[in-house]
């Protein structure tokens, strides 16, 4: 992607672009800061009701991860196309502090969303938040990289559920990494 085509994917000159952000570094820190936002997503996630069966829950929040991640290729797709510099040390270390809180914020509000439901859960609200966001990454990638039947729907209830027959949840099931 040129800066052209992110000026008119915006609405705006090319040249407008250059009298805001003086160099395609800013403009990419800049496209970089708006996508990486959390409070957008968290606002998106604090819209599903609580009180819905917390299958239609996890739907909702790979529904919403999903968008999130389409946005996250699209700019970084854009940005790696005009990248070119590295950054320095210190740049990258405040790029990861800012990503962790990032990262801390989303988990928060997914855990939230999940709370209803702790004390059923057979995980912590983190551990399963965490292999929500996973799947909802993996959901990411290409639809033709996925069966068509593997929609959030039925990965939500896979997660919810198990993937183990309903005749053996009884069963004890090893946890343990093959």
């Amino acid at each position: 992607m040129t800066t052209r085509e992110i000026a008119e994917a915006a609405g705006v000159a090319e040249g407008t672009l250059f009298r805001i952000f003086a160099t395609k570094q800013a403009l990419m820190m800049a496209l970089i800061g708006h996508v990486t936002d959390p409070e957008p997503l968290i606002d998106d996630l604090q819209t599903i009701d609580l009180a819905e069966p917390l299958v239609e829950r996890v739907r909702r929040i790979l529904d919403v991860l999903g968008d999130h991640h389409l946005r996250l290729r699209r700019v970084f797709g854009a940005v790696h196309s005009l990248a070119h510099e590295k950054p320095t040390k210190a740049e990258q270390k405040r790029r990861d502090a800012a990503h962790a809180v990032r990262e801390a914020q989303l988990a928060h509000a997914i855990e939230t969303i999940l709370a209803p439901d702790g004390d059923h859960l057979r995980t912590t609200e983190a551990e399963a938040a965490a292999a929500i966001r996973s799947m909802s990454v993996m959901m990411g990638f290409p639809p033709s990289m996925l069966p068509d039947t593997l929609t959030t729907a039925r990965v939500a209830d896979i997660l919810v559920h198990g993937i183990a027959p309903a005749s053996t949840s009884s069963m004890i099931i090893s946890t343990e990494d093959h």
